[in-house]
């Protein structure tokens, strides 16, 4: 299904979420200051090693200032993304990045992000942020709106009026449905690309992203949920929460985009069956397309390519590591077990060269009984938070519910690529032993 009509440029999505700011909460812009920065939390991990539910509980604690998604889509904003080149890659080093540049993006990530649990409440500021906010999500995730701004601005503002914005009492899947039923019908994405009710990333597939428009923000989509803005003088007492696979690749981008920040990194790892075999299931599900390539090199990865979908000759899923053009002829796992690898490499390379504090945490611990309060609350001390009233939230884009040993119906497969060096290597390094693989959950 095509959204799109037109062509869409960056310039004009980026000139859309200037005008929606300035019409719906225009005070916010003048604390949108890189330099406020102190503190920056960085949640780092290979895609499908469970980050987005940590992440999601972390954005809940007290002093923390997050986003309503991945700030992955701010590189996307402005262009940092395209592939032109089989050099290029999300480690962006075939294109620099220029300062003026990476300051104007630090300036939309600080625009997209807000406290989920204010100090002080502040009703009539929260509704005007929380309809910008949404007016402003909608637009990345269909960048064919940036020609309706009035109509975005209208039906968020109308959409925002009716609801509950008390964090307790705030439904986020009825609020999101109501708004999109309010967009012209020609314009609304359907509500299936969002991840509501965990049900996003299942049934039939929905096709890649209409060509014309350009790809900011992967399905399925994260909802945005209701945050205040933090002012000017907040920020000496708060935390920079960020989030986003593709950033393993990019950390140094960080430090330049907050250089008067104290960084800290907490590096989540997954067991690496589990880790691939997700992968695996994100690549044959109907989300997660991240890279048009086609123009570049045509996909022929067995498992996953087919000639009766022709968008899989042409789409990347997750992220766009160095040497991906090298890989185009490979099975599915062996792409998986790379991009795995290479996120995970990337990270530690990373950490060691800025010199972070880091923290290395594991999915499985988070999922022991008691066991997610218990490692939320390591984070909470490592980065100096409070943990208060921490509990699992539900799966986030997730192509099935959790569960332990799932890798298992792929062991054939998979077996193979553990015990080679590099991936055995890294394996250790991470604290799975490949000695007692048959142990892994």
């Amino acid at each position: 299904m095509t959204f799109a009509r037109r062509p869409t440029s960056l310039a004009a999505v980026r000139a859309a979420r200037a005008e929606i700011a300035r019409r719906l909460d225009a005070r916010r812009e003048e604390d949108l200051r890189p330099e406020l920065v102190r503190r920056v939390l960085v949640l780092g991990a290979a895609s499908r090693s469970g980050s987005s539910a940590l992440h999601q509980a972390l954005s809940a604690l007290p002093g923390v200032v997050s986003l309503h998604g991945e700030n992955g889509v701010f590189a996307a904003l402005h262009g940092w993304t395209r592939t032109r080149a089989e050099r290029d890659s999300d480690a962006l080093e075939a294109a620099p990045v220029s300062e003026p540049a990476l300051a104007q993006a630090a300036r939309e990530v600080l625009r997209d992000a807000g406290l989920l649990r204010p100090a002080v409440q502040d009703a009539e500021r929260l509704r005007a942020a929380f309809a910008a906010d949404a007016a402003q999500r909608l637009l990345l995730q269909n960048p064919a709106l940036a020609a309706r701004v009035e109509t975005l601005c209208s039906c968020a503002q109308s959409a925002v009026g009716r609801a509950r914005l008390d964090a307790g009492e705030f439904d986020a899947a009825r609020f999101w449905r109501g708004l999109l039923a309010r967009l012209p019908r020609a314009a609304a994405p359907p509500w299936r690309r969002y991840d509501l009710s965990g049900r996003a990333t299942r049934g039939r597939d929905l096709g890649p992203p209409a060509a014309a428009s350009p790809l900011l923000e992967e399905a399925p989509f994260v909802v945005a949920r209701p945050r205040l803005p933090a002012r000017a003088s907040d920020w000496p007492g708060l935390t920079l929460l960020l989030k986003s696979s593709s950033d393993s690749h990019r950390l140094p981008l960080v430090a330049r985009m907050f250089p008067r920040a104290s960084v800290r990194l907490v590096v989540l790892a997954r067991n690496p069956a589990a880790s691939i075999s997700g992968l695996m299931d994100g690549w044959l599900s109907c989300a997660f397309h991240s890279r048009d390539v086609g123009g570049v090199s045509e996909l022929s990865i067995s498992g996953y390519s087919r000639d009766d979908l022709p968008s899989t000759r042409r789409w990347w899923k997750f992220d766009l590591p160095p040497g991906w053009a090298r890989w185009t002829r490979l099975p599915l796992e062996e792409v998986c077990a790379r991009q795995w690898l290479s996120a995970n490499d990337a990270l530690r390379r990373g950490a060691r060269a800025l010199g972070w504090p880091t923290l290395e945490l594991r999915y499985e611990d988070l999922l022991r009984p008691g066991g997610f309060a218990v490692q939320v609350g390591r984070v909470a001390r490592f980065a100096g938070l409070v943990a208060e009233g921490v509990h699992a939230p539900p799966p986030v884009m997730a192509t099935a519910p959790p569960g332990s040993g799932k890798w298992r119906a792929r062991a054939a497969v998979l077996e193979p690529l553990l015990a080679r060096p590099e991936i055995a290597d890294m394996s250790r390094a991470l604290g799975y032993d490949p000695a007692r693989l048959r142990s892994w959950p």
